[in-house]
């Protein structure tokens, strides 16, 4: 397809939309049944990409049931440019600056063309986030392993040279982390500012973190530095140092396990998270070289010594349980029965 002109792009510092609230379709994609897609995917022939998006619009779901409209500033263009998937964008609401959120805009004329239906591809990814988000509020972690979720939106963009056309675009709206992400550490070279034992401990809570979303059934699917939040990570002053807050961000692939309609419904396994092992597996995985020191990032050997002493199969049978079990009732469906069900309390082995 022909792109568009990058001149076109819209989601520069300045820009101001007018958005409202939007329920997401179900979420589909891969792991999900195929009765789960919301329409036929379509090859595009040789035409311009604003048509083809013009043509197959978002999908449409029912309105909610209060209409809520707000305004968005953007402040920061974090991820953000032509050609790519979403845009991340920082932000603030109906003017109020003190309040910073970080916006994720599913626009499909500007992903990339590696797929044939970008819309399709687009309203996937955006439900397979909201939905995610949606699973992590009503297990009370929202804001603790991940950033708080204020919602999915809509806006209608203008169509340039095209007067008085519009077409739709979603995103979703998190509370903006004030902090780094491992990439980011990595990419400036800060790394040598943390502590070796420290690194393997911010490695260690992000692990912890992947198995309690799990056992939610929450699967994260794309573990990777740039997907880990460091908050109140201070590099500058030595003496000021101390371990950051963590938070996983970027659920676009995510899996909800115990959904309706996911294809891989597992049943119960306990009632404790699967030991973090088998995200960090046997060997350091590739993309943490660079974040783990030696002897741990080439021994196989200090590697695996290291996974299986930091938690032993007795701790991970120990996670304190509250006696609720109201978040299997949440509406994208639920985990199988269990009298041993539970919301787990904030304080963990590990990770707070």
């Amino acid at each position: 397809m022909e792109e568009p002109d990058a001149a076109e792009f819209p989601y520069r510092k300045g820009l101001q939309l007018t958005i409202k609230a939007h329920v997401p379709p179900g979420p589909f994609g891969l792991g999900f049944q195929q009765k789960c897609v919301p329409r036929p995917g379509f090859t595009p022939k040789y035409e311009k990409k604003l048509d083809w998006c013009l043509k197959h619009s978002p999908v449409e779901t029912e309105p909610p049931e209060n209409t809520v409209v707000r305004t968005l500033h953007i402040t920061e263009e974090i991820a953000c440019k032509p050609y790519r998937s979403a845009q991340v964008v920082g932000c603030y609401l109906d003017g109020v600056t003190e309040r910073l959120f970080v916006a994720k805009i599913y626009d499909a004329l500007w992903y990339n063309s590696n797929t044939d239906d970008v819309t399709l591809c687009s309203d996937s990814r955006y439900s397979r986030e909201a939905a995610a988000y949606e699973a992590i509020q009503k297990v009370r972690l929202d804001g603790i392993y991940s950033p708080q979720y204020h919602g999915s939106w809509a806006f209608d963009l203008p169509v340039p040279g095209r007067e008085n056309l519009t077409r739709p675009v979603r995103m979703t709206i998190t509370e903006k982390i004030d902090g780094l992400s491992q990439y980011d550490v990595l990419n400036m070279n800060l790394t040598s500012r943390i502590p070796p034992k420290d690194r393997l401990e911010i490695l260690a809570i992000t692990a912890e973190i992947w198995s309690e979303l799990e056992y939610y059934g929450i699967r994260h699917n794309d573990m990777a530095p740039r997907n880990v939040m460091l908050e109140e990570l201070n590099l500058k002053d030595p003496a000021m140092y101390k371990l950051p807050k963590i938070y996983l961000i970027d659920f676009e692939t995510s899996h909800l396990l115990y959904h309706k309609d996911s294809e891989r419904r597992p049943g119960l396994e306990g009632s404790s998270p699967r030991h973090p092992k088998y995200w960090l597996g046997k060997y350091c995985p590739e993309e943490w070289l660079a974040w783990v020191p030696e002897p741990q990032r080439s021994d196989p050997d200090a590697w695996k010594s290291w996974v299986l002493q930091l938690w032993d199969d007795a701790e991970y049978t120990k996670v304190e349980f509250l006696e609720d079990s109201s978040w299997k009732d949440y509406k994208l469906d639920s985990k199988p029965e269990s009298k041993n069900a539970a919301i787990p309390t904030v304080e963990s082995p590990r990770a707070r």
